[in-house]
């Protein structure tokens, strides 16, 4: 039994046939022909084996409004889906000459049917692909890039949020009132400082971390988990997060990015940690 399939799927004439439910071809070629005149079923040949494919309602109405060329152009660029096509490669695929296929992609593009997208890994290409999509992973690079640039403020922003929000709840309240260093300065010491035992198993996971991320609204796109232990391990490699596991997997803000927040003005010294106090 022959069933319906995922788009993009292509159906072979026996699998057509079935699912149609046709007593023969010439009645399943009949119907073939009704349907790819309005635009809805496209052929694609592979070897010598002659394909079927479904379009959508939607690429339809596009198509029927478009010349020859456009379409032919439009197809192209459907079929590339979220991954996008370069023109190097619609002109290969089409057998227009260049400035047939540069006047159809104009055309597409005035009618908002297709839109230029950058590519990370080639920047100097120009890749089309349908308007109503997003780009790929592949394609964009993911959330750290804009325009195919890697966006440092956005990632320096987020990683700031991260370490606040993992510093609060790495080290308990401090002491009020002034506190004075082993070496007789005051203001910034650490003596005023305490600190979590080492068996203390409440620190920030990556769920955690991606919850308050979401909810703050900090940022303005989806991050996955993926995202988040990404930010968290280039907060662990400039030494601003430290990995503990207590049982599972948490993040701990080092004592450097303890002291930067509560304001601190010098480093701890060895002396200074013989007086942190265990809460």
């Amino acid at each position: 039994m022959v069933t319906a399939h995922t788009p993009g799927y292509l159906y072979s004439q026996g699998e057509l046939q079935e699912l149609a439910g046709a007593k023969d071809v010439r009645a399943l070629l009949r119907w073939v022909q009704e349907l790819t005149n309005a635009h809805l079923v496209k052929l694609a040949q592979q070897g010598s084996a002659v394909y079927f494919g479904a379009v959508t309602l939607t690429d339809a109405r596009v198509m029927r409004t478009l010349t020859p060329d456009e379409a032919l152009v439009y197809d192209q660029i459907v079929e590339a889906g979220r991954n996008g096509i370069w023109t190097k490669t619609l002109h290969a695929r089409t057998n227009l000459h260049h400035n047939v296929v540069a006047r159809c992609l104009r055309q597409l593009e005035a009618l908002r049917h297709i839109k230029p997208v950058k590519a990370v890994t080639h920047p100097t290409r120009k890749i089309y692909m349908v308007a109503g999509l997003e780009p790929s992973l592949e394609l964009s690079g993911g959330p750290w890039f804009t325009d195919a640039e890697i966006d440092t403020e956005f990632i320096e922003s987020l990683t700031n949020v991260i370490c606040r929000f993992v510093d609060a709840r790495s080290y308990p309240p401090p002491l009020d009132g002034p506190s004075s260093n082993s070496n007789g300065s005051s203001g910034g010491g650490t003596s005023e400082l305490r600190v979590y035992p080492a068996t203390y198993g409440d620190l920030p996971t990556v769920p955690a971390i991606a919850e308050f991320v979401k909810t703050s609204g900090v940022a303005n796109v989806d991050l996955t988990l993926a995202d988040i232990r990404t930010l968290c391990e280039v907060c662990v490699y400039d030494n601003r997060l430290e990995k503990v596991d207590n049982g599972g997997l948490g993040y701990k803000a080092t004592l450097k990015t303890h002291l930067h927040n509560m304001g601190a003005e010098v480093e701890p010294t060895a002396a200074d940690l013989v007086d942190f106090e265990y809460w």
